[in-house]
């Protein structure tokens, strides 16, 4: 039985240092209310995207959402 045991071990996974991951609360705290600033900056562009009346209306829309999705990684802004 000690045998089958042994052999049902998981592998180890390596612990990692997390003190490095995270950022200080005083660091953070501003880029928190980037995210924030950006975000809602994003829904009231969406907003306006939706409401747009007219071609030259949703072509510079779309065009500011597309240049804030240049800079951020993920998912797109712009369907």
């Amino acid at each position: 039985m000690e045998e089958l045991a042994v052999q049902m071990r998981p592998p180890q996974i390596p612990k990692i240092r997390t003190r490095s991951i995270y950022m200080s609360a005083p660091s953070r705290r501003p880029e928190i209310r980037r995210r924030r600033a950006r975000h809602q900056k994003v829904t009231i562009l969406r907003k306006r995207l939706a409401a747009a009346q007219n071609d030259t209306e949703r072509g510079r829309i779309t065009a500011k959402l597309h240049k804030l999705s240049v800079a951020s990684p993920g998912q797109p802004l712009v369907k």
